[in-house]
């Protein structure tokens, strides 16, 4: 039968939209103006992270239509486009530099898609989503998924949720600026230099503080970092007396309180402070979160209990229990759960702490 050509013209119609579709292009696009539509596939609503990765094997539904912006670029795609052209071929090692499972890397990678953000230019968002995807190190539900992605890891992710789970937990020992300078603090900046060199990923942490111990921190950084840690590494006998002389040009950083991620802070910003910005060097965050630099507040559920069973799990290691209160131990990091963001990193007061901690640190920078 001889078809029409209205009939013809459909057809036509037909295949150019399905071939849109294969692409994740839509035919209407207009490059480099206004606005467009492209075909976006439907997926459940996913409330947040914790929820996404067990929606994402499902079968795709019929493409919707979705209007963006067009900002100077030719094609927009979907997460799942960009997920096996863009982030497939790195996805080990963006499970190396920054310690997340796949889980987490296609849930957030799924998120960017529900909120709207545009996949318009895939390169520049890959890196984007690299540093999001460093600090999701700071959450919660980071350190659920990596906990029962390993075998055994579901029931020991239940067993956190016990109210008494904490009960009886083994409390640190503290340890003094003599401990970190003897040993600790040299071991730790030769692990450091050999990460950096397997890792690219730094994670970066901030603190809202009164402008006094903004700018002493800053004077810290510009004048004595490098200084101290070449002492740290030498050889010869070292004493912390050395560190109670204002004038030398070495010195531990004058820090105090929790550091956390940046919404944490911005949440204790105001006009009359200061919010500095630490980034840590290069595979820094693999040492951090570690029995051997960081002691857990030994109460609540979250973060700090899912990292204890996995360090169970992986080393058979168990993290040094800190004070109930700030989550403090001398000569160690602390990990405090909190209400504004997912949980904080404790300084105190303790010098041994601060020293140790500044060991971690590439960067320091003020945050406009």
């Amino acid at each position: 039968m001889k078809c029409s050509r209205s009939n013809t013209r459909a057809e036509r119609s037909k295949v150019q939209e399905s071939r849109a579709v294969a692409e994740h292009v839509s035919p209407n696009q207009k490059e480099n103006s206004g606005t467009f539509e492209y075909p976006l596939y439907s997926h459940p609503a996913i409330p947040d992270l914790e929820t996404a990765p067990s929606h994402l094997s499902g079968s795709d539904t019929s493409p919707i239509q979705r209007k963006i912006e067009l900002k100077d670029v030719n094609k927009t795609y979907d997460w799942k486009f960009i997920h096996r052209v863009y982030i497939k071929d790195i996805e080990t090692k963006l499970m190396r530099d920054t310690g997340a499972t796949r889980e987490v890397i296609e849930g957030l990678l799924y998120k960017y898609d529900q909120d709207d953000k545009s996949f318009a230019n895939a390169r520049s968002l890959v890196d984007l989503f690299k540093e999001e995807l460093m600090q999701s190190i700071l959450t919660d539900s980071y350190w659920k998924h990596k906990l029962k992605e390993e075998k055994g890891g579901d029931k020991a992710y239940v067993s956190t949720l016990d109210p008494k789970y904490w009960n009886n937990y083994p409390k640190g020992s503290s340890r003094s600026v003599d401990d970190i300078l003897t040993n600790i603090g040299s071991t730790l900046l030769d692990q450091l230099k050999k990460e950096g060199k397997k890792s690219e990923g730094k994670l970066k942490l901030y603190r809202s503080m009164d402008n006094s111990e903004a700018n002493a921190i800053l004077e810290w950084f510009e004048f004595q970092k490098v200084k101290t840690e070449g002492y740290v590494k030498s050889k010869e006998k070292k004493d912390e007396k050395v560190f109670k002389d204002k004038d030398a040009d070495i010195g531990i950083i004058p820090i105090k309180g929790h550091l956390g991620d940046y919404e944490q802070a911005k949440g204790y910003k105001s006009d009359k402070n200061t919010m500095l910005e630490f980034t840590l060097k290069a595979g820094a965050h693999q040492l951090l979160f570690n029995p051997e630099h960081m002691a857990l507040n030994p109460k609540g559920k979250g973060a700090h209990a899912s990292m204890a069973e996995y360090e169970n799990l992986t080393s058979g290691k168990t993290f040094p229990g800190a004070s109930k209160g700030e989550g403090n131990l001398p000569g160690y990091v602390g990990l405090k759960p909190e209400s504004k963001g997912d949980f904080s990193l404790t300084m105190g007061t303790s010098a041994a702490t601060h020293l140790l901690f500044q060991l971690f640190i590439q960067k320091v920078q003020k945050v406009d």
